[in-house]
């Protein structure tokens, strides 16, 4: 049996009235949130509660969250105004993704060269994915990662058994200048003719 309208809206006030006690968060932003979470679950006040106790933690965090040491002012209140623009209400989410940002915008400052990767090989990764998400320092991070695994694997990888040396050759030159700074496609697509090549040669 589904609670009446009233014993929903005494809830609602209820809850309201706990989190507009809570110190430095503003009546609409809870009430804000109440809204929302009352709209989402409008039969489990506990998942209310927990959701917007969450949001008020982040909330308070936000709202002190000084700029972090090794991120200049300006990138970081660039990655705070994007994430409120893309979640203004989620602010859980808002500290999530920040936090992802500053974490992977200080690694790629200091991860300057890989250990069996030429400086010019990993710089123009580097240059290439900065220009491509410049402000997205997470993807970056990954996507460095993801071509700096392939150009190693690259680096030492020797034709297969059953695959002739000629034949591995071939593919491997023929990617490389098809892709020749995607080391990730290469792999993939050297790997997938491989496999075909064994299928047709059972």
């Amino acid at each position: 049996m589904k609670p009446s309208i009233i014993a929903i809206t005494v809830a609602l006030i209820a809850i309201s009235s706990t989190f507009s006690r809570a110190q430095e968060v503003p009546k609409d932003v809870i009430d804000g949130l109440t809204e929302i979470y009352a709209e989402k679950y409008p039969d489990n006040f506990s998942m209310q509660k927990l959701l917007i106790e969450s949001q008020i933690k982040s909330y308070k965090f936000l709202a002190s969250w000084g700029v972090p040491d090794g991120v200049p002012r300006d990138v970081f209140v660039k990655l705070r105004n994007d994430y409120y623009d893309e979640y203004p209400e989620n602010y859980s989410m808002q500290e999530t993704l920040v936090k992802s940002q500053v974490k992977s915008f200080k690694k790629l400052e200091q991860w300057t060269s890989e250990d069996g990767v030429p400086r010019d090989v990993f710089k123009a990764i580097r240059e290439n994915y900065k220009k491509e998400y410049p402000h997205n320092y997470s993807m970056q991070e990954t996507l460095v990662e993801s071509q700096v695994k392939a150009y190693k694997f690259l680096q030492s990888w020797k034709a297969p058994k059953g695959v002739p040396l000629a034949v591995f050759k071939k593919l491997r030159k023929k990617y490389e200048d098809s892709y020749p700074t995607n080391y990730s496609m290469q792999q993939t697509l050297v790997e997938s003719q491989l496999k075909d090549y064994l299928e047709l040669h059972k």
